[in-house]
């Protein structure tokens, strides 16, 4: 399952684990799909983690990356958050495929 992918990088340790809003919004709407109490554990999760919230500073990156990559505006909006807090990427999302900073699981 897709959380066990994950969870290596949910544990607590010295990484500060950086989330947006957008991610929120895409992955719970597919765990409600699947489960309301995956969904529910999943909002466990990510309250622990630091909410980046959309700034003007994450739109204007967002608009020169989806330029620059071919990026719809959502996963734009998700990799210039990284980009700018500094974090590195870690999806499962293969859209993301060969960008600078990101991990794919």
């Amino acid at each position: 399952m897709l959380g066990s992918i994950f969870s290596p990088y949910f544990v607590s340790d010295s990484r500060r684990i950086v989330v947006s809003p957008i991610v929120i919004y895409e992955v719970r709407k597919v765990l409600l799909r699947r489960s309301k109490r995956v969904a529910e554990d999943f909002d466990s999760q990510v309250e622990r983690d630091e909410l980046i919230p959309l700034d003007g500073r994450i739109a204007h990156e967002a608009a020169s990356l989806s330029t620059e990559h071919h990026l719809h505006m959502a996963d734009a909006l998700i990799y210039a958050t990284a980009l700018v807090t500094h974090a590195q990427l870690i999806t499962s999302d293969s859209l993301f495929n060969n960008l600078p900073e990101v991990m794919i699981l």
